[in-house]
């Protein structure tokens, strides 16, 4: 994942790139966290829910994204419940952002996941990007940035059935929905309680218990103080480096995939909301040709093997 302020940002742009800012409710922050919402429920459950966080970042993209939207067009739901599109843009724009984002950071950081004694360099690096968006996007020091009351939830329709369908059919899991909508309710907790710190007390204290579970606590809070320590993880002088996953060879900066980013996000958009205006009906074999089928682990195709992700598929 990148960080969730640097995601939040991005579907803002996203939509206004497309002219859809009439869809940025109050709940546009929460639907931009994408599959990484299951990160921010039941911490005694965590582990099997990251996995199914990584499960959906892996594995059929594409088919997810055309049951989500088969689910919501029965009784034209699709057309009655903005909110429906809403949360598919952000899931959208969260899953291509990190598609993008991730083989970039993996080329500064071996550790995709946390390794227990190691410092957790790519959530490290994830933060100081946030770090960087609260100060230049949101203009605020990071002491006078109440995050928590970003991510507060205003419910306006039901989203659950539809989501629940979309993940059972492309993956053979239930109750995945009411997973992600208990979410919606427990994220503005969990920002308030893990990102929260204006006196930097958390951070004092998460240095402290370093000692003891080694693996980057202390780096999981914003501090203006690190923002110095970006630039080595911005490529700003074009260096080439290796995706680690499609073994394919890049010059690009933090600047360059995020445009590009962008600009893939803002077509795909663009052409599921034309073909919804006009009121038609995206067939799968339509979907294929907008939706890339692509990992938001990777950057190469759905479906790669990965070690860490238990899945024996459908």
């Amino acid at each position: 994942m990148a960080g969730p302020i640097v995601h939040k940002h991005f579907l803002k742009e996203c939509l206004s790139k497309t002219k859809l800012n009439y869809l940025a409710t109050n709940n546009l922050n929460i639907y931009a966290q994408g599959h990484d919402l299951l990160l921010y429920i039941e911490v005694w459950n965590f582990i099997k829910n990251r996995n199914l966080s990584l499960i959906l970042s892996n594995f059929n993209f594409q088919e997810f994204v055309y049951n989500y939207l088969k689910s919501c067009y029965k009784n034209d739901k699709i057309f009655q419940e903005p909110e429906l599109k809403m949360f598919l843009y952000g899931y959208i724009s969260h899953h291509i952002l990190d598609s993008y984002f991730h083989p970039f950071i993996m080329q500064y950081a071996k550790d995709y996941l946390p390794v227990h004694h190691k410092p957790w360099l790519h959530g490290k690096i994830e933060t100081l990007y946030d770090t960087k968006f609260i100060l230049e996007k949101e203009q605020k020091h990071i002491k006078d940035y109440k995050i928590h009351q970003d991510f507060e939830y205003l419910k306006t329709c039901d989203i659950t059935p539809y989501v629940d369908q979309a993940i059972f059919a492309a993956y053979n899991i239930s109750n995945g929905g009411q997973k992600i909508t208990k979410a919606f309710d427990h994220i503005s907790k969990y920002m308030y309680l893990y990102r929260y710190d204006p006196e930097n007390f958390k951070q004092k204290f998460a240095t402290l218990a370093e000692y003891l579970i080694k693996m980057g606590a202390n780096d999981f809070f914003y501090d203006e103080s690190k923002l110095k320590e970006l630039y080595q993880y911005m490529n700003l002088d074009h260096q080439k480096w290796l995706n680690e996953f499609t073994k394919q060879v890049s010059n690009d900066s933090f600047h360059d995939i995020y445009i590009n980013a962008l600009n893939t996000t803002c077509d795909i958009i663009s052409e599921i909301e034309l073909t919804i205006e006009q009121g038609s009906y995206l067939t799968q074999k339509d979907l294929t040709k907008i939706v890339p089928n692509v990992s938001a682990i990777t950057g190469d195709k759905c479906n790669r093997p990965l070690k860490y992700i238990k899945y024996r598929g459908k």
